[in-house]
């Protein structure tokens, strides 16, 4: 596993709060069976990153105390190692359509060492959940998420004010793809919505 450059770690966590763009999470073991609820928010918050302009971070290692303040605990080498790129792409894909791009690493700061999880933006199409969650209530089949707009950070089900920048977004990323191909056009932004309301009532049926 890669670990990044301490400098860039700090960049992350400076805040010392999470964001829209910036989520953290408590120390476990990704093949934990008995913490598959929170490997299922974990699913549910990369699901939301990928949705959000720019992607996002998952920080694991950090908790709160009771004034909403980070805490540093760190994960052991059992709990890293756990993080396997390869177990975890099966478990995203498996929730994921289409697929996301994502990265994990590690990093190292006052002696403790931590996951992060780097989502990348959508590529072309809104990501919708494949998939009920074992969790239940965590993860719902056919419902797009999002980190929220406004608010404490979190990750949730669109709502009309995130779908209109998701729209735009796609309608962007489809025009950027045409113009690499040399095509010419006006407005593609009916052909976008169209496309997206036909896989999203896909998994309505």
């Amino acid at each position: 596993m890669r670990e990044i450059p301490q400098e860039e770690f700090l960049k992350l966590i400076e805040a010392a709060h999470e964001s829209r763009n910036i989520e953290f999470k408590p120390a476990f073991s990704w093949i934990d069976d008995n913490s598959f609820w929170l490997r299922d928010k974990i699913l549910r918050t990369i699901l939301g990153l990928v949705n959000t302009p720019d992607g996002g971070y998952i920080v694991i290692g950090i908790e709160e105390d009771e004034n909403k303040r980070p805490v540093f605990i760190g994960l052991n080498e059992n709990q890293i190692n756990s993080f396997s790129y390869d177990d975890m792409k099966g478990k995203v894909d498996g929730f994921s359509s289409p697929n996301i791009n994502f990265d994990v690493s590690m990093a190292s700061y006052q002696e403790k060492k931590f996951v992060v999880i780097k989502v990348e933006e959508f590529d072309d199409m809104p990501i919708i959940c494949r998939k009920d969650s074992q969790s239940e209530n965590i993860l719902k089949r056919g419902v797009i998420y999002c980190r929220s707009r406004s608010g404490p950070p979190q990750t949730m089900p669109v709502t009309e004010v995130e779908m209109r920048e998701l729209m735009e977004i796609a309608v962007d990323k489809q025009q950027e793809k045409l113009r690499r191909r040399g095509y010419k056009y006006r407005d593609i932004g009916p052909v976008a919505k169209n496309l997206f309301e036909k896989q999203r009532k896909a998994f309505e049926k």
